[in-house]
């Protein structure tokens, strides 16, 4: 059985619209946060950071009228909604030391390797305010 699409148009709207029901055993947990979604570019289109609260649906333009972007777009949402549900569904984990060390490590190098030592220009800036962004909003998964 394939999964059902969880993105549509609206009536009397051109952009794509994105709509997923939230599972009620996290429900309770997650009502009313507001998240960050960041949606992929896709040939001409940019990239999107979406805000979203959410409720009992979780639901969002995907800034798009192109159907394959939006397609590629739903997919990255809803598995970025399923990681979210699914580490709300667990709880809090305890680490060790050690792994807590290997973080902090694994987030070093990724930004001396991104930023060396001395970021220079404008754009670099920019790019590591966005870094410590995502850092913070929980976004950076993979430091490999």
């Amino acid at each position: 059985m394939s999964p059902k699409k969880t993105y549509l148009r609206r009536v009397r709207s051109a952009p794509y619209q994105f709509l997923m029901r939230v599972p009620l055993r996290v429900l309770p947990r997650v009502k009313g946060r507001t998240i960050p979604i960041s949606l992929p570019p896709s040939g001409e289109e940019a990239p999107v950071l979406v805000r979203t609260k959410i409720g009992d649906l979780v639901k969002f333009s995907l800034r798009t009228r192109d159907q394959g972007v939006a397609k590629a777009r739903e997919a990255v949402a809803r598995s970025e909604l399923h990681k979210l549900f699914n580490a709300v569904g667990r709880g809090p984990t305890t680490i060790t030391y050690r792994q807590m060390v290997a973080l902090a490590g694994s987030v070093y190098n990724l930004f001396a390797d991104t930023f060396g030592e001395n970021p220079g220009k404008p754009e670099k800036w920019a790019a590591w305010k966005a870094f410590n962004r995502a850092a913070g909003e929980g976004r950076i998964v993979d430091f490999h």
